[in-house]
């Protein structure tokens, strides 16, 4: 890698810390997240704050600057997927649990948009950071499935990612954390998955019945939003998908 392409990482790492973050951070604990020399950290820091990416609060603490919302908001606008998003009133209607609009990218998943049952509007879901595949749950497990993941990390098995292939859907229930949550797969005009549909819920709210017709109501607008994507065909899931068990003992 050369030298641009390193410095360019260590910035990048810099950002991701602060995205990371429950707070503001000093400079002190800042610093200590990112593996880079203290001169590099402090010029690289230096230069993000002066172009808005970064931004120092009273005190010197470090916060994500207002020039990467902005971003954000034209990424959000740029993304075909986001078309997607008035089916999420649909969706949050049919279940009446909260819906979601989720972009695959990266071997990670970004939250385009979020609706609650009964909202006037799809909320954008920016405030929420990227977060890489896992086999935890439904949304992470179609990106791993579809082939998404990062080179050397997380793996399914390989008829558990063929099945789930298939059937473009995926859910998990899990009573010891009371939660349900369900994701069925979007696709671009090449039949690639670009992101998906997914709901949330308590799993103690949610009878056999409910997790039927959620995955019906699922299936059904990611095929819309597959067809405004410009998939021509979309094909059924199986007739049955039972949910992934509770998590081990």
């Amino acid at each position: 890698m050369t030298g641009f392409g390193k410095a360019l990482r260590k910035g990048l790492d810099i950002l991701e810390a602060l995205a990371e973050a429950e707070a503001d951070l000093p400079y002190s604990e800042l610093r200590g997240r990112v593996d880079v020399s203290p001169a590099s950290f402090a010029r690289f820091l230096r230069i993000l704050t002066e172009r808005g990416y970064a931004a120092r609060e009273a005190g010197g603490r470090y916060r994500l600057g207002s020039q990467l919302a902005a971003m954000g908001r034209r990424a959000l606008g740029a993304s075909r997927l986001f078309a997607a998003a008035p089916l999420l009133e649909a969706l949050a209607a049919e279940t009446q649990q909260t819906a979601e609009l989720v972009a695959f990218e990266g071997g990670r998943s970004v939250l385009l948009a979020r609706r609650e049952a009964g909202q006037a509007a799809p909320a954008a879901g920016h405030e929420n950071r990227p977060v890489v595949f896992s086999a935890a749950g439904p949304v992470g497990r179609l990106g791993l499935a579809f082939g998404l993941g990062r080179p050397g990390g997380v793996a399914l098995p390989r008829e558990t990612a063929e099945a789930i292939r298939r059937a473009g859907y995926d859910e998990r229930l899990d009573y010891r954390a009371d939660r349900f949550s369900a994701a069925a797969a979007v696709r671009d005009q090449a039949g690639n998955a670009v992101g998906c549909l997914a709901i949330a819920a308590p799993a103690l709210a949610v009878s056999a019945a409910d997790r039927g017709r959620a995955r019906e109501a699922l299936l059904a607008c990611a095929r819309q939003a597959s067809q405004r994507l410009g998939l021509v065909r979309c094909e059924e899931g199986p007739a049955q998908a039972g949910p992934r068990g509770s998590a081990g003992p």
